[in-house]
């Protein structure tokens, strides 16, 4: 049961950050009906996992952005505009 309630949490924790809307400890607390602690533990062992940060996501985006312009800029060139 307890081990239930804290895979919930980690699931929606990982839900909202990947949404752009992290919780805070207190917000996630609140959410289960448990405290700001409880709620910073479970997104310390989010955090823990690994993967991508929000600055990770928000590089990953800009490359791809200055590639598009790269290879626009190449057609560009090669078809002589």
């Amino acid at each position: 049961m307890w081990e239930e309630a804290r895979e919930a949490a980690r699931a929606e924790a990982r839900r909202a950050r990947d949404a752009g809307e992290p919780y805070t400890g207190a917000e996630l607390g609140a959410k289960f009906e448990k405290g700001e602690t409880w709620g910073l533990e479970r997104l310390a062992e989010i955090r823990a996992e690994g993967g991508a940060t929000r600055s990770t996501v928000r590089r990953q985006e800009v490359d791809r952005a200055w590639e598009a312009v790269r290879v626009e800029a190449r057609r560009a060139r090669d078809a002589g505009e």
